[in-house]
């Protein structure tokens, strides 16, 4: 449980801290590519930075669901008892 706990604060953490420091920068990601190709698709470079930040972002519950399996597996592993060999 206490894994499960801090791994959802760092994700949070992490979610927290790309929403302040990387949404902004999305209009200056657009004025460059209009600077260097000529063409104004904000909603392209939009679609692909949204689509990009939710896959990443669907990793770290993907990581979190698989820790704690791992966790279950564990404790199952550790509670069965050992055969004598009889």
């Amino acid at each position: 449980m206490i894994v499960f706990i801090v791994l959802m604060a760092l994700n949070m953490l992490f979610r927290r801290l790309n929403d302040q420091n990387v949404n902004p920068m999305i209009a200056d990601i657009i004025d460059y590519h209009t600077y260097k190709t000529g063409k104004f698709m904000p909603g392209t470079v939009g679609a692909t930075f949204t689509f990009v930040e939710k896959m990443i972002s669907s990793f770290g519950s993907t990581i979190v669901g698989l820790a704690m399996e791992l966790q279950v597996i564990l404790q199952v592993l550790n509670q069965q008892p050992h055969s004598s060999g009889q």
